[in-house]
């Protein structure tokens, strides 16, 4: 669900609800079944984020200390986790592997951030696997929309390094994402608690790195110049601040970054505000970064512009900085992780476990319900690939296809994730639910428990089609309806798809 939230006049944020509860599991190592543990730690469960432009009240002493209001000269993006979440370890290339050593429950993963709402301007050629597109159909069904759901990867036959191909998961239109890759924190300060190296209940911490970047599909066609990984990269140096409330359990990890080069300079203290200049060593901005695009695709040579991946920068040319400045009409995607517990060279650094905007389990075409039209395309593709030596790994004709190379391949039909596609994938029922209503002066409350989450389900009243009321259990496997107006006496209620059925009086 998206909100847009105005606390007060000239203050508009814009935020993200993510259920509660929805952290699963999703391997990516050969086989999906590397060593982790999510009793010992557990995965940040992330509650809600949201966007807006900031105004710290002392940027040089502290970014993160202010009021959201539009005319600020920062952006501010939060992430609200249930519990205690650490600052994630390092486990990256060359880097060595301790994952947990802020503590048990590490968030690692991606934050893409769209700044023009234009999904075909930016996002990510190398790695298009470690993004919100390439691994939401990880989680059994699309999301909802034409914008994202036309660009997720049903499986990993679309990283196949080519721009121009379906599903174009490459193209997310990401200028910029905060990525928790494992990489060392620079500094680390801290405001409030103990000098352990552990962040704990109760404690904020401002840690300083190079972990917000611009989108990495542009460095081939951009003049960005002379600082950190050479040309074409634009990798400031910013603070992000992970800061535990004792009182409501919740941890907020913040980024607070300049939106012009006169942020830059207030929070560096200068006098004088440096013109754009591509470079992110010195004054640097979300602004300046955006400049640059626009800059560099005015003036592409000829052989950029016939690269086939081109493309992924070349709307910029026609854009201005201004379009890029209101954080409020950003579009931003989340996917978060876990480590596992050991790792080995070539293995992969990420194990998934949340991921919003939530895909709805089962709804394998996007429209944003589960049907019969979903249930036919599950039922269609095993179908077709049962027993298809490109398909099916257990290369028998058996009403099941055994996705080939489970973990780091995957199928959107597979909705429980076990690595098959079979008939239990097609049904919205578990097998295992549960029916019970209450009356209470003729309004009849029911209750479905023990389902299959994201399931939408029907609810029928004594056998009547005119009173079918349909409910969509949560990422607990639980809905509700009401019926109201309900005679005295005994009533049945029955869910439909699975079954399912109970007796209610009404007095």
């Amino acid at each position: 669900m998206v909100l847009v939230r105005v606390p007060a006049i000239g203050q508009t944020v814009r935020t993200w609800e993510d259920a509660a509860g929805d952290v699963q599991v999703r391997r990516t190592d050969a086989g999906a079944d590397g060593l982790v543990d999510t009793n010992l730690h557990p995965p940040a469960d992330l509650l809600s984020y949201q966007v807006g432009a900031w105004a710290p009240s002392d940027a040089r002493a502290d970014l993160f200390q202010g009021v959201w209001w539009d005319a600020g000269l920062f952006m501010r993006l939060d992430l609200v986790f249930a519990g205690l979440v650490n600052p994630p370890g390092t486990m990256g290339e060359d880097e060595l592997f301790d994952p947990f050593r802020y503590g048990a429950s590490p968030v690692f993963g991606y934050v893409e951030i769209d700044v023009d709402a234009d999904i075909n301007t930016g996002g990510e050629l190398a790695f298009p696997e470690l993004r919100y597109q390439g691994n939401a159909g990880r989680w059994g069904g699309l999301p909802s929309g034409k914008r994202l759901a036309r660009r997720v990867a049903l499986d990993a036959t679309a990283f196949d390094g080519e721009l121009s191909t379906p599903p174009h998961v490459e193209c997310s239109g990401e200028e910029f994402h905060l990525a928790f890759n494992g990489r060392a924190w620079e500094d680390i300060r801290i405001k409030r608690g103990n000098a352990n190296p552990f962040f704990q209940r109760g404690e904020g911490w401002i840690l300083t790195g190079r972990v917000f970047h611009r989108a990495h599909g542009f460095e081939a066609f951009s003049y960005a110049c002379c600082c950190e990984g050479g040309q074409g990269r634009y990798l400031p140096r910013v603070q992000v601040q992970f800061d535990h409330d004792a009182s409501t359990d919740r941890t907020t990890v913040s980024l607070v970054y300049p939106l012009t080069n006169e942020g830059a300079a207030a929070m560096a203290g200068d006098s004088e505000v440096e013109p754009f200049d591509g470079d992110a060593c010195n004054q640097n901005s979300l602004g300046e970064a955006v400049d640059d695009l626009i800059f560099s695709t005015r003036n592409a040579p000829s052989w950029w512009r016939s690269d086939p991946d081109f493309p992924i920068i070349a709307g910029w040319e026609f854009k201005t900085v201004e379009e890029a400045m209101t954080p409020a009409a950003w579009e931003v995607t989340a996917l978060t992780a876990t480590s596992y517990l050991e790792r080995s060279s070539g293995d992969p650094w990420y194990v998934w476990t949340d991921i919003a905007p939530n895909p709805l389990p089962r709804d394998v075409d996007g429209n944003g319900v589960v049907n019969e039209a979903d249930k036919d395309a599950i039922a269609q593709y095993i179908i077709k690939h049962d027993g298809d030596p490109e398909y099916d790994g257990d290369g028998r004709v058996n009403e099941r296809v055994t996705v080939i190379d489970f973990g780091p391949n995957f199928s959107v039909y597979d909705v429980n994730y076990d690595g098959r596609v079979e008939t239990s994938d097609a049904t919205p029922c578990s097998g295992r639910e549960t029916v019970s209503g209450s009356c209470r002066r003729g309004k009849l409350k029911v209750k479905v428990t023990r389902g299959v989450p994201g399931a939408t389900l029907t609810l029928r009243l004594d056998g009547n089609a005119s009173t079918d009321c349909p409910t969509t259990l949560n990422s607990r496997g639980r809905g509700k309806a009401k019926f109201n107006d309900v005679a005295p006496g005994e009533h049945l209620v029955a869910l439909l798809e699975c079954e399912r059925q109970a007796q209610a009086r009404c007095d």
